[in-house]
């Protein structure tokens, strides 16, 4: 009988050590699933940095283009860019709330007028209804003004969007383009897609400049 309680009690003892291996293992594995998971985390929040500021070149690439294939057009016109403005800066001074990707004077036989530009990957209505504020502002200024919406595409839905819906937040970028061209109509902006001469609304007609060029309040932008 001793000799059984002892083997019992050896078993014990060898079962207790496997046992507090075991949980020692398991503590062990835990930790590294703790730190698996923080360094998760860690690439997770690079790659959305990564992916944000991809947006942002994106952005940065179409206004870039957008730009250039305006600067054609209006040169192609014998229109010259007589001056041009930091956005935000003419944003702060006149009051507005949102800036178009770029603020232009340019000179036509018409006279000096503003040029008010927005690039969009995207179109949408806030993006003609951002420029339309523009000319409607410039224009109480007494400032004559012309707004375009410069767009590469208007894409519709995902696949994923189709199956689970459109975030009502992107609703608005995927109405009908014969939509937003009515919209554009109606606010008298010009569209201008892929390079392509702007569509300009019907009856539209660019207002009178003025002889000499036009003061706004904000300094040319030396670095364009």
């Amino acid at each position: 009988m001793e000799a059984q309680l002892v083997e019992h009690s050896r078993q014990i003892a060898e079962h207790s050590r496997h046992i507090a291996a075991l949980t020692e293992r398991m503590e062990r594995m835990e930790a590294q699933l703790v730190e698996h998971s923080r360094q998760i985390d860690r690439i997770t929040r690079v790659l959305e940095r990564h992916e944000r500021r991809l947006g942002e070149l994106s952005g940065i690439v179409a206004a870039i283009q957008a730009n250039q294939r305006v600067r054609e057009w209006l040169g192609a016109r014998q229109v010259t860019i007589h001056a041009v403005y930091p956005p935000y800066e003419v944003a702060v001074l006149w009051g507005m709330e949102t800036t178009p990707d770029e603020i232009l004077q340019i000179r036509t036989e018409r006279g000096y007028l503003l040029f008010f530009v927005e690039a969009t990957y995207t179109l949408a209505w806030h993006d003609i209804q951002r420029v339309a504020s523009w000319v409607e502002e410039a224009t109480k200024r007494g400032l004559p003004a012309v707004g375009l919406v410069y767009f590469f595409r208007a894409p519709g839905p995902s696949r994923e969007e189709e199956e689970e819906g459109i975030p009502p937040e992107k609703e608005e970028a995927f109405w009908s383009l014969r939509t937003l061209q009515a919209i554009a109509d109606e606010k008298g902006v010009l569209l201008m897609q892929h390079g392509s001469f702007p569509r300009r609304p019907r009856g539209w007609a660019p207002p009178q400049g003025h002889g000499e060029p036009l003061q706004i309040g904000v300094e040319e932008d030396v670095w364009l």
